[in-house]
């Protein structure tokens, strides 16, 4: 399979913060392609059981992965290790974009930080 950034078809999740794309053709990996609009955020969570791998491929924003702070834009890659608390924000006037990859291991469970 191939896919061009922005052709990555499956599971659409839209809300007033972003799009969200989960692609499971494959049996033990998700392929996930976001869109955050202009001066939104993610939810802040952590999956225990659950390593992740974000790809940005367009705008800039930061990322929180534990108690580091990561300015982030097009081309860069951040890794999240298990259980580590993290949360994209978009700071700026054009929408963030980037794919994320993680196992899909059913016995993992995300929790959300309270905000």
């Amino acid at each position: 399979m191939k896919f061009e950034n922005s052709n990555i078809t499956g599971i659409m999740r839209m809300t007033d913060q972003y799009i969200v794309t989960d692609n499971i053709d494959l049996s033990k990996l998700i392929l996930s392609r976001v869109v955050l609009h202009p001066h939104k955020k993610t939810k802040g969570h952590l999956h225990k059981g659950q390593d992740e791998v974000y790809i940005f491929l367009f705008g800039q924003g930061y990322m929180v992965v534990g108690n580091e702070t990561f300015s982030v834009r097009n081309g860069d890659i951040i890794l999240v290790p298990d259980g580590s608390f993290h949360q994209v924000v978009n700071g700026g006037d054009t929408d963030l974009v980037w794919c994320s990859v993680y196992n899909t291991n059913n016995e993992s469970t995300t929790d959300y930080k309270n905000e």
